[in-house]
């Protein structure tokens, strides 16, 4: 069984990151807001998973950054500088794929569980569940086991 927030898959070529320090969140921007958030391996040795600038990702940061306290701290200050700046406008385009992006690095057993949003259990499962159920560690550590279970 995979510790959980220790294995991300990338959004490139789909295999396991293992080495956070060898991952990037990658981003693009549209008028200093952030969309299209995709985790993916550095482009190392014969990877080249990185889709860098010439795709229009010109914002990137190692996925350690988005990890523990203080990855969740630099997330957020992503979304929004914060009070003590007084800013309040909203610094990222696609809200659903940035909160996908903090769950991934955020909430045990997310990303294990995101193999698994399509299959016919799980929209079972969740046919008449509020928002928040689906997203807690504990249902989602289940609905990752669907993958080893079978």
């Amino acid at each position: 069984m995979t510790t959980p927030l220790t294995t991300w898959i990338c959004d490139t070529c789909g295999d396991d990151i293992t080495d956070a320090g060898k991952a990037l969140v990658t981003w693009r921007s549209e008028e200093r807001r952030g969309y299209d958030f995709r985790i993916v391996h550095k482009n190392l040795d014969d990877r080249r998973c990185d889709p860098e600038a010439a795709e229009g990702f010109v914002l990137h940061t190692e996925l350690s950054s988005f990890l523990g306290a203080d990855g969740l701290a630099y997330a957020l200050s992503l979304l929004s500088p914060g009070p003590i700046l007084g800013y309040d406008d909203l610094r990222v385009k696609d809200f659903n794929g940035f909160v996908d992006l903090v769950r991934r690095t955020q909430t045990p057993w997310y990303e294990e569980a995101r193999r698994n949003w399509g299959t016919e259990e799980t929209q079972h499962w969740f046919s008449d569940s509020n928002e928040i159920h689906p997203y807690t560690p504990t249902v989602l550590e289940d609905i990752a086991k669907q993958t080893r279970d079978e």
